[in-house]
Formats: C-alpha cells, sequence, structure tokens
C-alpha cells in the first residue's frame, strides 16, 4: 500500500488545522495521550505547537519506531495483511476519524483514511529524528503561509 495520499482534496493533507489534526490523531491512534488541541493562529503558536509535539513524540519515540518498523516488515512481506501494532493502529485512527466532525467531508473512504493514517505514521518518524523539529517547524510554517 502507498503511503501517499490519493483522492483526496488537498485541503485537507495541506491545511494547518487538518494537518494538525491528523497528527493529533495519529498520536492518540498510537496510545499516545496527550491534550494538544491548540491550532496556531501567530507565529507564537506555532512554536508553541512545535515544542509540544516534538516533546510527545520524542518521548515516545521507541513506540513510532516499532510500528514503523513492522509497517516495513508487512510492506516487504508477500502478504500484505496489517497486524499487530499497526493494525491497532489503523483500526483506531479509522475509528477516530469516523467520529470526528472535522473530518466528515474529507476522508469518506476508509481506504483514504487507510492511506493518510500511514503517511502520517511516517510523518510522526521523521520528526522522532534528530531533524525532526525542524522537518516539522517547515511544514507547519509552509502551511501557516
Amino acid at each position: 500500500m502507498s503511503t501517499e495520499p490519493q483522492n483526496i482534496s488537498p485541503e485537507t493533507y495541506n491545511s494547518l488545522d487538518n494537518y494538525l489534526q491528523l497528527i493529533y490523531t495519529g498520536l492518540l491512534a498510537l496510545d499516545i495521550e496527550h491534550k494538544l488541541t491548540t491550532f496556531p493562529k501567530n507565529k507564537t503558536d506555532i512554536n508553541f505547537v512545535i515544542t509540544s509535539i516534538i516533546k510527545i513524540i520524542k518521548k515516545n519515540d521507541e513506540l513510532i519506531h516499532r510500528a514503523v518498523s513492522l509497517l516495513e516488515q508487512i510492506e516487504t512481506s508477500d502478504e500484505k495483511e496489517y497486524y499487530g501494532i499497526v493494525q491497532s493502529y489503523l483500526n483506531t485512527f479509522n475509528k477516530l476519524v469516523r467520529d470526528s466532525d472535522i473530518f466528515q467531508n474529507n476522508l469518506q473512504e476508509e481506504r483514504n483514511q487507510s492511506v493518510i493514517a500511514l503517511k502520517i505514521l511516517i510523518d510522526l518518524l521523521f520528526y522522532s529524528s534528530i531533524s525532526g523539529e525542524r522537518l516539522l517547524r517547515d511544514k507547519l510554517e509552509s502551511l501557516f503561509n
């Protein structure tokens, strides 16, 4: 399964509020509890959000690495059946999206939800890296402008 968004409106993945909501949903889908609900209205808010997200991701980087490692194993195997932490993540992510009023029009098909969910999981892995804060800052600032 490709993790590139397919047949998804650009507003879903390329607007600041939607992207942050997807990040927040991805964290919750991994059972990473957080109280993040901030959607930046200015540069100070963006700095707060970046600091908060990076702190949470770095605290849970082992879990994120395990999930992506299993995803890689599944993707390279002959059977493309998701299981374990990846299946749990996808089920929870899809349920959170389905129960949310925010994504009602943007992520209607479960296939699209799963593609986005896997993309967000990989984004979380990149944000847990040494240069993760810069990557997240670049992404959020580009969406803010």
